[in-house]
């Protein structure tokens, strides 16, 4: 099974990389996150989400409607900045002597296409499948501060704002 053996892979990465005081992070869109995922109670406790999602839906004057067509539709609504959240990425920065930098930068230009093929890139969201970068169409709509009438409009585009993850 597909599950199984992932999960013994994401086990053995993890297992090789704890002792070099290193974790496995999942980044991009998750393909398991579900709607019972997509409440405020995901978010972290920082009062800095929970101010940027009362900003973000005081300017637009009602809830976040996401609407994504790829090769299903996923069409919902909700009134935090949940959806955003689901776009946050993760960046590692690891700190090097001068002497090593190169060895470092060149192993990591190595593996930075199949890091991002395999991790940032799903095309699945709350179940139904997309497109290959839904986290465009996701992080758009969601930061987007104009209300569904002025979006009709073609009025300015909104603003974007820092994840919320």
């Amino acid at each position: 099974m597909f599950e199984e053996s992932l999960r013994r892979s994401l086990n053995d990465a993890e297992a090789a990389s704890a002792p070099l005081g290193a974790h496995l992070v999942m980044i991009g869109v998750l393909p398991t996150l579900g709607h019972g995922h997509m409440t405020p109670a995901s978010l972290s406790p920082n009062p800095r989400y929970a101010l940027l999602s009362e900003q973000i839906l005081a300017a637009r004057g009602e809830d976040i409607v996401i609407d994504v067509k790829g090769v299903e539709r996923l069409e919902t609504a909700t009134d935090s900045i949940v959806p955003e959240a689901a776009c946050t990425s993760t960046q590692l920065h690891v700190q090097t002597a001068p002497e090593d930098f190169a060895p470092y930068w060149n192993a990591s230009q190595a593996i930075s296409g199949i890091q991002l093929a395999l991790g940032a890139n799903s095309p699945y969201l709350l179940g139904r499948e997309l497109w290959r970068e839904t986290r465009i169409p996701l992080f758009e709509q969601a930061t987007d501060t104009r209300s569904e009438e002025l979006k009709a409009q073609g009025c300015g585009r909104g603003s974007g704002s820092a994840s919320a993850g």
